[in-house]
């Protein structure tokens, strides 16, 4: 805005000067500045004033648009979701009875299941046929199962070999259905470089939907070519653990393939400083999508100290560098590299089990490494918004 005001200053000076140039001006040239310098003062007083009716006139038509707006809000709710067993069936395959025979044989336990999906991967370099079927269990609630053809990496997958890829429980309300499979299933041939293959579908007449993943530090939307639908093929350590499908803005948890670590949506309880999750029975891992958040013990009593856990395996995302965790807080903990290489600012710690290396889960950002190496954690039992248990590890 200065510099613009004082582009405009010399702009009218010069034209002032210049349309003055053929007339005699008596006078000494501090006259002449002087009558610039008035002409100069009344054009920014005109400016100011127009501003201000511009201004005035904005805010009366904002308040007016806002008005509307909540005036409508007030009125409006967003619609429940429709139970994914009336979902409209879609994709360029679901009128092949055929094909969903197969689906159906592929996942036996979904019984007179329905199909809902039926199409295939526009990714040729890991390309696959999907086939999603819903079903109601024996208690009355709603399951989904994912029956697809083995990967192929040339672009030309065959739908007469379908397997079970994942299925899980469809929470109601629920606006989107959608696995990542980290595993190779039998027949799967691999994408280069390895990773994850992931799908979604979201509820009918939603228009976009993507799958995103913590374990990037930048993405970009994951590719759709018909709306609703979405395929993905992420590097490896993306997983149910740390990705999510977006429905809009409305992350909603995805499910993991059949033969990864498995993933549960859970609930964190607070008891006085004690924190549990229900139906444990075993030791495991407690993630967000966006991170580490504890350790469960077979009790269900949960540990975030992630400093007192031992043998914790953390590393330096992109160098691998491996580590040891010390708690400040319970937002920040210290990293100890094993070795004299200290990662950098912005770097992110992950759970790296080498057992495992399918799994990347964040541990947090490197936010100093002076005199030591602290990392604000990606999330924490105050923070997250959806609670997985990671079993299998």
């Amino acid at each position: 805005m200065i510099a613009g005001g004082q582009d405009e200053t010399h702009r009218t000076a010069t034209r002032l000067r210049r349309e003055l140039d053929a007339v005699e001006v008596h006078g000494d040239g501090a006259a002449v500045d002087g009558v610039l310098r008035r002409l100069h003062q009344r054009r920014h007083a005109q400016r100011r004033q127009r501003a201000l009716v511009s201004v005035t006139a904005a805010v009366v038509a904002l308040a007016l648009v806002v008005g509307g707006f909540a005036a409508r809000d007030r009125g409006t709710e967003v619609p429940p979701a429709a139970p994914v067993t009336e979902w409209t069936p879609r994709g360029n395959l679901v009128g092949d009875g055929e094909l969903a025979d197969r689906a159906r044989a592929a996942w036996p336990e979904g019984g007179a299941s329905r199909v809902v999906y039926a199409g295939t991967s526009p990714n040729r370099a890991a390309s696959l046929v999907v086939v999603v079927l819903v079903a109601v269990d024996p208690g009355g609630g709603e399951r989904v199962g994912f029956a697809t053809s083995p990967l192929d990496v040339q672009g030309t997958p065959d739908p007469s070999r379908l397997v079970l890829r994942a299925t899980a429980p469809v929470a109601r309300g629920q606006r989107a259905v959608g696995f990542v499979s980290a595993t190779a299933l039998p027949g799967d041939e691999v994408p280069a470089g390895g990773g994850s293959i992931g799908f979604a579908l979201a509820e009918p007449g939603a228009r976009d939907v993507t799958l995103h993943t913590s374990v990037l530090d930048d993405q970009v939307a994951t590719p759709s070519v018909e709306p609703g639908v979405t395929w993905a093929l992420f590097q490896t350590g993306a997983g149910a653990w740390n990705t999510v499908a977006l429905v809009g803005a409305v992350p909603v948890p995805v499910t993991a393939g059949v033969a990864d670590p498995q993933v549960t949506v859970t609930t964190l309880t607070r008891t006085s400083d004690l924190l549990s999750v229900p139906d444990a029975g075993r030791t495991s891992l407690l993630a967000s999508p966006e991170g580490l958040l504890g350790v469960v013990a077979p009790d269900g009593t949960v540990t975030t100290d992630l400093g007192a856990v031992p043998d914790l395996p953390v590393a330096v995302a992109i160098t691998g560098t491996p580590g040891t965790l010390t708690t400040l807080d319970d937002t920040t903990v210290v990293f100890t590299p094993k070795g004299r290489t200290k990662p950098s600012p912005g770097n992110r710690i992950t759970l790296a089990d080498p057992d495992h290396p399918e799994v990347l889960i964040n541990v947090g950002v490197v936010t100093e490494v002076e005199p030591v190496v602290r990392v604000r954690r990606s999330a924490t039992p105050d923070t997250a918004t959806t609670v997985l248990r990671v079993d299998g590890l």
